[in-house]
């Protein structure tokens, strides 16, 4: 198998840098992803199995939030080495509790809309719409997934040897 960069096996400067910045973007990303989802989670919880006629928020900043995760999170990936050293058992127990921690938040509003909204709705939907949010959903779903395995990534490199 090749690598995709040589840079992938040294431990530089340059690469640490590079790292850091990449997680603080996604981080940054599912915050923000998970903050445009509060109100949304609200006004489901107000009125579940009602078709709702707006969402609230801006889809603008889910949409930049979703793109900033994936461009950080894919080159991430696939170019930049992971560059942490050992920090101690309780530190990366705590990295991959927030990584499972940003799961449940999201995982809270995909049971509330599958489990109190859907079943409900007997009114007319539009299926674009329908289409749409259902796509929405399932990319702010994979967007955390994907932060999780990334945290837990950053959580095992964190665990002393041995």
């Amino acid at each position: 198998m090749t690598r995709i960069s040589s840079s992938f096996d040294t431990d530089t400067a340059d690469n640490r840098a590079r790292f850091w910045l990449l997680l603080a973007v996604q981080t940054v990303s599912v915050l923000l992803l998970l903050w445009s989802a509060t109100p949304i989670y609200r006004t489901i919880l107000a009125a579940p199995g009602q078709k709702l006629s707006g969402i609230p928020g801006s889809p603008t900043v889910i949409i930049l939030s979703l793109v900033a995760f994936h461009g950080a999170y894919w080159y991430r990936l696939t170019r930049v080495p992971m560059v942490i050293g050992r920090h101690g058992m309780l530190l990366s127990h705590l990295v991959a509790f927030s990584g499972r921690l940003s799961f449940i938040f999201g995982g809270a509003l995909f049971a509330l809309v599958i489990y109190r909204h859907l079943p409900d709705l007997d009114q007319a939907v539009d299926p674009l719409q329908f289409i749409g949010r259902l796509l929405a959903m399932l990319a702010i779903q994979f967007s955390l997934f994907c932060y999780t395995l990334e945290l837990e990534r950053v959580g095992a490199a964190m665990r002393p040897a041995g």
